[in-house]
C-alpha cells in the first residue's frame, strides 16, 4: 500500500539529488537515452528516458541490482505522468542471473483533483515460484 503512496508524491529535487553528478550517454538509443546518477545515497542509479517518459529506473547496491520498467501510464494533467504497468526484476550483482521479479498493474480514480489508489494487481515469481496478490479499493473521499 505505501508504494502506491510514496511513489507518487512530490519531492523536492535538491533532496534526492542536490549533491549528485549527472551524465548521460546512449544519446542515440532507439530504448532512450540513459541519465546516471551519482551520489551517496542514490544507489547506483540510472534512468532511460525516452518521449518524456522514465521507461526504466536501475539500482545497484550490495550483491543486488534492480530494473523497474515502466510500460504503461496515465496523463496525470498536471505535467506528471503515473506509470500503470510496471516491472521490477532482481538480478545478482556476482553472477549477473535473474534472481526475481515482480509485475504491478495499477489503477487510479481521480477525485477533488487527487490521484487515489483503486487496484493494484502484484504477481511476484521468485525460485519458480508465482504469488498473486489484488489490493482493491472503494467509496474513494478526500477527507479535508
Amino acid at each position: 500500500m505505501s508504494q502506491f503512496i510514496t511513489h507518487l508524491k512530490n519531492k523536492p529535487f535538491d533532496n534526492e539529488f542536490g549533491e549528485a553528478m549527472f551524465s548521460v550517454e546512449d544519446r542515440t538509443s532507439p530504448q532512450g537515452f540513459r541519465i546516471n546518477v551519482s551520489a551517496p545515497n542514490t544507489m547506483g542509479t540510472a534512468y532511460r528516458i525516452k518521449d518524456g517518459k522514465i521507461l526504466q529506473i536501475a539500482h545497484s547496491y550490495g550483491r543486488v541490482r534492480f530494473v523497474v520498467s515502466n510500460t504503461h501510464f496515465i496523463d496525470a494533467g498536471d505535467g506528471r505522468l503515473i506509470a500503470t504497468a510496471f516491472r521490477i526484476t532482481y538480478y545478482s550483482n556476482e553472477t549477473g542471473n535473474e534472481i526475481g521479479r515482480i509485475d504491478f498493474a495499477d489503477e487510479y480514480v481521480r477525485v477533488s483533483g487527487i490521484w487515489l489508489p483503486k487496484k493494484r494487481i502484484k504477481t511476484e515469481t521468485s525460485r519458480g515460484k508465482t504469488r498473486t496478490l489484488v489490493l482493491e479499493f472503494s467509496d474513494h473521499r478526500v477527507m479535508k
